[in-house]
């Protein structure tokens, strides 16, 4: 967290399309969380590429996309997981919902055409992304 002191760290946090609307409404809302593995709270996580392995993919126009939060993170109560201890990167879980804001949403390309068995996905570098400020 390499923040300056009093500023909140920006994290990012994936999910899907169906909780995307209530959380760019109303932010975060932990009655509605289902999983809490290392702790009760919402889970986010410095990286952006982190976050996006929890991204539901949706479709729109015949092409595929996901959708990750930005959030500023208050450091007060934040419990922090390494990478070394899940196996996949780090994790920030915020205890208070009213303490991780989101304020942007980033949506990534993820294919121009949908997925078949016979086209599988583009190459990585053919992805695009874009954030939105809510």
């Amino acid at each position: 967290m390499d923040s300056s002191p009093g500023e909140w760290p920006v994290s990012y946090h994936g999910t899907g399309v169906s909780a995307s609307g209530s959380i760019a409404q109303d932010g975060y809302d932990l009655s509605k969380g289902k999983r809490f593995l290392y702790g009760h709270g919402v889970y986010s996580t410095p990286s952006v590429k982190v976050a996006a392995m929890y991204a539901q993919t949706f479709m729109h126009d015949g092409a595929e996309y996901q959708l990750v939060f930005q959030n500023c993170t208050s450091t007060e109560g934040l419990k922090v997981i390494n990478a070394a201890d899940n196996g996949v990167g780090e994790y920030w879980v915020q205890p208070d919902d009213k303490l991780i804001r989101p304020y942007s949403v980033c949506v990534k390309l993820i294919s121009s055409e949908p997925p078949t068995e016979e086209n599988g996905r583009p190459a990585a570098d053919a992805k695009q992304s874009s954030c939105m400020i809510l």
